[in-house]
This record gives structure tokens, C-alpha cells and sequence, in this order.
């Protein structure tokens, strides 16, 4: 890479983050499909390079990358189509699927495979937004995504060495205000992720930061070693120091409570005699597990009611509909003390032992959402469903993530197909958490089930496994005795008020409103006569 070169990609990293920040900026408290956003993304990458400097979903179709490809075995999916991509130059002979024709021999690159196109570019990104999914973003396909970009980079390095290779850049913009990154777990999973390129994290809000982001990575098989005027330049600090060059002297990390200083050549050293300054907090918010900008219970039940072309079935309060029973019930148990109330109705339910024992010990930690909106969860392959479902409370914490499925309390049955539906999205979108689907019915199960009559938990399932990819079905069919779990509405009430006669709190003003919180709890399922 000659000074020019160098000049270049640091004015084209440059470039892009501040098309970056402004994009993240205008769009973080938007809600839209991910498309979308990537859309907008191009729009302000426009407003910084020439419009046709940028590229989207070019396709390096992982079949052509080498099927012998060690480091590939480590990629988990088969889509490598990359989200936004910019060129060194403008140019249009880009075909979507880049990567047409295998290598011309075992030990010939083709000149015309996409690993070849890919020294046209001085950045490859990937983008992923938490609002345009309902429960954040999901930590399988962020880590997915990084492992897209590592494959990526690991195969042009062996195939054309002499090639420069890109900034690779991974873009978050963590806008789910429900529903935040837990960035420590992100960095956990990377950790343990062999992911050896170097590659760049931008993301807003900027702080907590990702300790893995700020590390400088490196790949033992072939050190990235670009030439800048005849000296030799490590790759793998070029791309993770491009902006801490042009723009930072340290680092702040609020979460850890640490200054991280650069080298001189990682960054700049602070000037002698500088002032620096810090400030921290804490507190419930994004730090806790006080929702900020969130709706309330009551306001999701009337979004929902909003909804239904009658709404004359909602007279007398609708005490008989499951919306209203549900919304009521765990918006009372998300505000009484939730070790002695919340905690306790998970202890008190049946099946997936683990599973209930570990988020009932969570319970104080976790954010309840009642109502939550709409999942569109995946197959193991990463490609869509097809199909969404409406969890009727979500129960989340770092590590465990609850999906109720509520029915009414009398005569409440569940369609032919849901069970196997909800099971499917709770442990997509528990990731790597603990997972667990409570259900709860009118009475203990078999279940009342649509056109099928009573039928086992296990019977269920299969009565909704039709269509479903033979590994997706498996999975469900491995995990469902540690992951489903059912109570009842006479079992909830039973079960708050033991915990009600139980509560050790001489205050009596406290305790007369935990009382009136538990006893309005109880009325809702056993209505006074």
C-alpha cells in the first residue's frame, strides 16, 4: 500500500464514521424493519462518497470461498451477503452475486471471484438494529455476523495475499429502549467466538464500550502487513486505530471505571500538562431494571383493544378475556417486592426445574413486559419463518429470558399451531440465556387445543411441528422438558397469597401497600361475588 493508499483509507474510515454518527444519531429513537435502515444508512453514506462508491448486499456465496476452507467450518450459516460496502472508486461492473465460478483450479484463485473484486473496496460493514427487532438484538446473530466478516477476510488473505484488504467494520445501533444490549455478555460470547480478524465495532450509544472492540486483534496464520512508504504497517492496528488516530487520546470506560491510554502508535498519547476528566453513575434506567420511555401495561392493553373491530365484549371491565386478566395480574407482580411475589410464582410452577429455579432467582433483576409486541423469529439456517408471534408477557434479564403464553380463565384454548410456534421464538430470542416458556392455562394440562380436544404437552408440540425444518423440530423436541413450563390462574393466586401472609415487613404503610398491590392481584383471577 503505497502513502497515497494509506491517505485514502484513513479519509475513507473517517468518512464513514461520521456518516455513522449522523445516521445513528437522527435514526436512534425510530422504530422500522432492518432493511430499511440499511437504506437510510446508504442515504447518509451518500452524503460523504460518491453515490456509486457505495454498495449493498453484494453476495460472496460461502460455497465459492473454498469448500476446504478451515476457517469456514468455524462460520455457523451460509448467507455471506454483506449489508453496505464502499469502493476505493467509483465503479459499476459489480454483480450482485460477486462470487460467480469456484477458483480455476486447487491452487488457482479466479481473477473473477469475489475474493478477487474484494481489493476494490476500503470498507465492508454489517449493520444490525435492536428496534426493528421486538426483543433487541439477538446475541446469536450479532456474533453470526462477526464471524460473517472474519471468514470473509481470513479466506481473501490466503487466496491473494498481495491484496490490501478492507476495513471491516460492524455497525449496532442499540435503539431498543425495552430492551438494551447487554454489551458485558456481547463481550463474553466474543471472547470464546475465534474470531481473529481485525475488525471495527461502531456503536451508539458509545458507552458502556465493548472491551473486545477496543482490543488489537491479529491472525497468526498471516500477521496483515501492509506497506506504507517502505515501512512495514500491522493491518490488524490499522484498522482498529483509523479514528483513535485522526480524533482520541484515550478511552473512557464508565462500566469498568478506567482511562485506557494508547501507545503512539495504537492512538495518541495524551499531551503533557493536558487536563482529562470523568464522571459516572449509577442507578436504576438502562443501568437497572427500571423501564424509561416504555408503555405501561394499561397502555399496551388499549393498543391492543385498539385493534379489535369489537370492542362491545370488553363490558364489565372484559374480567373473562385473557389480555385483560394477563395485563392486570403481571402488572401487579411486576411492581410487589419480586423475590417474595414474582419469584415465587415461577418456584410454585411445574416442569423445566433449572430453568424456573434460575430466573426466579433473577426475578428482581429482570425487566417484565407486558404485552410486548410482535416476534419474527428465525430457523436455525437464518432465513425467516414466515410467521410471528405475540408473546403475551416477556420476563428478561441478562441471563434468562421468560415468554408467558396466557389463555383465558375459563375455556382459554390454544390454537393447533402455537405451541410449537412460541417455543421456537422463546429460545430464539433467549440466545444464549436461559430459556423458558411458562404457559398459562385455564386448568393443568393436557391442554385444551383448537379442533384437537385435551392434549399432553408433548402431543401439542407435535400437533404444531407440521412445515418445521427436521432440525428446528428436533431441537424443540430436545429441549421442551427443560424449557416448558406451566402454572395456572388459581395456582398464581394461591401462590401470592401465601407469599402475602409471609411478608416480613413491619412497616405498616409499606405493607398496606403491598396488600392492596396482592389482594387486587388475587380479585382480578377469583373475582369477589
Amino acid at each position: 500500500m503505497t502513502r497515497s493508499q494509506y491517505r485514502h483509507l484513513v479519509d475513507d474510515i473517517i468518512r464513514f464514521e461520521t456518516a455513522w454518527n449522523a445516521f445513528a444519531t437522527a435514526c436512534s429513537d425510530t422504530v422500522a424493519p432492518e432493511a430499511t435502515y440499511q437504506a437510510w444508512f446508504a442515504h447518509f453514506l451518500m452524503e460523504h462518497f460518491d453515490p456509486l462508491q457505495v454498495v449493498r448486499e453484494v453476495d460472496f456465496g460461502s460455497k465459492y470461498l473454498n469448500e476446504s476452507l478451515e476457517d469456514l467450518d468455524r462460520f455457523p450459516g451460509s448467507n455471506l451477503m454483506l449489508d453496505v460496502m464502499i469502493l476505493r472508486d467509483p465503479m459499476v461492473d459489480l454483480p450482485r452475486r460477486s462470487t460467480l465460478g469456484p477458483r480455476h483450479s486447487d491452487v488457482t484463485p479466479n481473477p473473477r471471484s469475489g475474493l478477487c473484486r474484494l481489493k476494490r473496496f476500503t470498507i465492508i460493514s454489517e449493520l444490525k438494529v435492536g428496534s426493528s427487532q421486538g426483543l433487541g438484538l439477538g446475541y446469536r446473530e450479532l456474533v453470526r455476523d462477526f464471524h460473517k466478516l472474519d471468514a470473509i477476510l481470513r479466506a481473501v488473505q490466503r487466496d491473494h495475499p498481495e491484496d490490501p484488504l478492507p476495513i471491516s467494520v460492524m455497525c449496532i445501533l442499540d435503539n431498543n429502549t425495552s430492551h438494551r444490549l447487554n454489551r458485558a455478555h456481547l463481550d463474553d460470547l466474543l471472547e470464546g467466538a475465534s474470531i481473529r480478524s481485525p475488525i471495527r465495532v461502531l456503536l451508539h450509544p458509545e458507552t458502556p464500550a465493548l472491551k473486545w472492540s477496543s482490543r488489537t486483534t491479529s491472525v497468526p496464520d498471516r500477521p496483515v502487513a501492509e506497506r506504507v512508504g517502505g515501512a512495514a504497517v500491522d493491518g490488524s492496528r490499522l484498522a482498529m486505530s483509523l479514528r483513535d488516530a485522526a480524533a482520541g487520546a484515550y478511552h473512557l470506560d464508565p462500566d469498568a471505571g478506567e482511562i485506557r491510554f494508547r501507545d503512539g502508535e495504537v492512538g495518541l498519547v495524551p499531551a503533557d500538562g493536558g487536563d482529562m476528566g470523568s464522571s459516572a453513575r449509577t442507578g436504576g434506567g438502562s443501568s437497572g431494571n427500571v423501564r424509561r420511555g416504555s408503555p405501561s401495561a394499561v397502555r399496551r392493553l388499549l393498543d391492543e383493544v385498539s385493534w379489535e373491530g369489537n370492542a362491545k365484549k370488553y363490558r364489565g371491565g372484559g374480567g373473562h378475556l385473557e389480555n385483560v386478566v394477563t395485563a392486570e395480574v403481571f402488572a401487579a407482580l411486576d411492581f410487589l417486592p419480586r423475590g417474595h411475589f414474582l419469584g415465587q410464582v415461577l418456584l410454585a410452577a411445574h416442569g423445566a426445574d433449572g430453568a424456573r429455579s434460575m430466573a426466579a432467582g433473577l426475578s428482581e433483576e429482570s425487566v417484565v413486559d407486558v404485552l410486548p409486541g410482535d416476534l419474527s423469529p428465525t430457523w436455525l439456517t437464518g432465513d425467516a419463518t414466515g410467521w410471528g408471534v405475540q408473546p403475551d408477557v416477556l420476563i428478561s434479564s441478562p441471563d434468562s429470558l421468560i415468554y408467558v403464553e396466557a389463555k383465558a380463565p375459563k375455556g382459554g384454548k390454544f390454537s393447533a399451531r402455537q405451541l410449537a410456534r412460541s417455543l421456537h421464538a422463546t429460545i430464539e430470542a433467549a440466545g444464549d440465556r436461559t430459556a423458558l416458556l411458562l404457559l398459562v392455562p385455564d386448568s393443568p394440562p393436557p391442554l385444551r387445543v383448537q379442533g384437537l380436544g385435551r392434549l399432553s404437552l408433548a402431543d401439542a408440540l407435535e400437533a404444531g411441528l407440521d412445515g418445521f425444518p427436521p432440525e428446528d423440530a428436533d431441537r424443540l423436541r430436545t429441549v421442551m422438558d427443560r424449557t416448558l413450563a406451566w402454572t395456572t390462574w388459581d395456582d398464581i393466586a394461591a401462590s401470592v397469597e401465601g407469599s402475602l401472609a409471609e411478608y416480613p415487613l413491619e412497616n405498616s404503610s409499606l405493607r398496606g401497600t403491598v396488600m392492596r398491590l396482592a389482594s387486587t392481584l388475587v380479585d382480578v383471577i377469583r373475582p369477589p361475588a
